[in-house]
This record gives C-alpha cells, structure tokens and sequence, in this order.
C-alpha cells in the first residue's frame, strides 16, 4: 500500500511540474502583432534631416544569413540528419562574427539584408550580434525585426537548443522614412509553436528622386522544415504586398532567404552530391506561377548561396543551392548580379549582392 501511494505521489508531482511548464511556455510564447513599426537601434539613426537626406537613383544592395555564426563548414545541424548537438565554441563563433562583419564593411553596400542575427541566445554565447555590427558599420542606420523568441527550445533532448532571440536586420546608408516588421502568415501547431519561430518580412521605405515614389526595400526569411504550405502562404502575402506597392509606382526589391529553391534553378544546379534525399526534405521549389508579371529574379547562377547541412562541408558532397537571391519590380533595371563564393567558411550560406537603378 505504502509503494502504492508512493508511486501515485511521483506521478502527481511529475504531473504538476509538466502542466507548470506548460502553461510557462503558454504565458511566454511570442505573439508579435500583425504590424510593428521599427525604430534605428543602438543610436543608429543617421543624422540628415528630411530636406538634406539623399534621395537614391540607385542601389547596391547585399543579403545574407549568417547564420547565427554559429554553421561554419565545421558543423552540422540536427534537423538536416546532423548529429553534432555541441553549439560552435565561443572563440570561433567570434571569429565568425567580425570576419562577416568585417567582408559586409568591405562591400560598402548602400543596403544591408540579414538574416538569423542572435542577440541573446544560448547557441550564439548570448553574444549580441547586432550590436557589434551597428558598432562596426557606423555609417549604417540599422533595423531589426525579432523572428525567434523563446525562453527555452527544448529540442534536441540530449542537447537542448535553449534560449534564443534571434531575427532579422536592415543596413541602410540612407536615412529611411519608415521601417515596419510585418507578421507572415502561417504556423506550426501546437505545441510545437511555442518553440518554433514567428516568421517576418522587414520592409523600409527610402525617399527616391521621382516626387511621391519611394524605394521599398524587404528583407524576407521564409519557414523552413514544413511541408511546404507555410511557404505558400507567405509567398501569397508578399506577392500581394509588393504587387500593390508596383501598382503605385514605388521601386520595390525584395531580398533575403526565400527557403525555396528559386525559379530557373534545381537539385542538380551544382552537379552530383552525396546528402541523402531523406535529408532534403527541406528543399522545396518556387512554385511556377508564383512570379508577377515583369517581375526580375536576379542571382548568380555560378555560385551556390546554401548548402544541406546532415554532415559539416565537403565540396561535393554536400548538396548545394540557390534559395538566397532578389526579386526586383519592373520599374528597375539591374546592372550587376553577384554572389560570393566563400565556401561556406562562417556560416551555411553564402552572401549575395545586386546593383539596381530606376529605369
């Protein structure tokens, strides 16, 4: 009798610190609005007023995720058929950050797009990236839109992600007159999104030259590791966004991580691989319609911007592709593509750029 009750008290107690748990991922799920109007961080709001501020003809613009600095060609990650659960040691993730930081400064970008900027995770050290980067690039106002906010991702078991804030980041050498983060569409179910991330785009406004017209600049990072609706259902939102800022006569690029295997590139773009089509499952297509009409894709065809990450980087071996790129509206004309082939060398994607001007 006396193992009866003691067994009925063990189960009643673990029950209890269960349901606490829960309802403490409950009250702290990150539920960000529909809209949030952004403000310069760090002090990083240029000092031109409305009437001196530039007004931009054209634009050299660079995307990147960095990857949190923490996907070097050393690592692999858990749910690409990784098994390495150790996170990156804190001397090479700072090395990762001030040579990112460092190629982004040399670029002399007029915008800067990035994607899986930590600033306070337990993967990344809690080191705050963006605040070293605003410290670096001193002539950059800078904007960031929170896509991942847990107290504690419990997965993988024998190694649990932890804590993480993480997003997305805008660098502008031109004074913006607005910069919005915009809520995507689409979620896991529950309880899985308690710990999964809120998905955004970071859209910024830039006086341009033509009278009423202005630059739209997003920055997009798309879900991953769905079966592919979310996407859908985020390309849908954009499409309708960016459409209707064309219609009235804005300038519009749209930048970043798409997660999609973008339109005229596939599996074999970059030759044979060795990663299993089990660990793929996160390779998905643009899909064929997709595109408004005119509208530009721009990448460099030559150079992989991500490569699958089931084991750490081997020429070859991994397999690689195109889902970093730029769609421009047909107002612009494109001077110059380019992507950056740094092997994969601080984190899983590689850099790419385009210069654009008004027609």
């Amino acid at each position: 009798m006396k193992i009866f009750k003691f067994i009925i008290i063990v189960i009643s107690a673990a029950a209890a610190i269960l349901f606490s748990a829960l309802l403490f991922f409950v009250f702290t799920e990150y539920k960000p609005a529909e809209s949030e109007v952004l403000t310069p961080v760090y002090d990083s709001a240029l000092s031109q007023t409305a009437d001196e501020s530039p007004t931009p003809g054209g634009l050299r613009i660079l995307t990147w995720n960095t990857g949190y600095c923490g996907l070097n060609t050393e690592t692999d990650f858990f749910l690409e058929g990784g098994s390495n659960t150790d996170r990156l040691p804190l001397e090479r993730q700072r090395t990762a950050l001030n040579e990112i930081i460092g190629f982004i400064d040399a670029q002399e970008a007029d915008i800067c797009l990035l994607q899986e900027v930590d600033t306070d995770s337990k993967r990344s050290w809690s080191k705050d990236q963006l605040y070293t980067a605003v410290s670096v690039l001193k002539n950059y106002e800078a904007y960031y839109a929170i896509n991942y906010k847990s107290p504690f991702v419990p997965v993988p078991l024998e190694s649990p992600i932890g804590r993480v804030k993480s997003g997305i980041a805008m660098f502008s050498r031109y004074a913006v007159s607005r910069a919005e983060r915009l809520k995507l569409p689409g979620q896991f179910s529950w309880p899985v999104r308690l710990f999964h991330l809120k998905r955004c785009a970071l859209i910024s406004s830039i006086p341009s030259p033509v009278a009423g017209k202005n630059w739209y600049i997003i920055n997009v990072h798309l879900s991953a590791y769905d079966e592919g609706g979310m996407r859908e259902m985020q390309l849908e939102y954009v499409k309708n966004l960016i459409t209707e800022l064309y219609a009235d006569g804005h300038y519009v690029v749209v930048g970043g991580d798409w997660n999609l295997l973008l339109p005229g590139t596939d599996k074999t773009q970059f030759g044979s691989y060795n990663t299993s089509e089990e660990n793929l499952g996160w390779v998905k297509t643009m899909p064929a319609t997709w595109t408004p009409g005119n509208w530009q894709w721009c990448y460099d065809e030559e150079t992989p911007t991500a490569r699958s990450l089931e084991q750490p980087y081997s020429a070859g071996e991994n397999f690689t592709c195109i889902i970093d790129g730029f769609l421009v509206s047909p107002n612009l004309r494109v001077d110059e593509v380019e992507a950056f082939n740094l092997r994969f060398e601080h984190s899983d994607h590689n850099p790419a750029a385009i210069t654009v001007s008004i027609r």
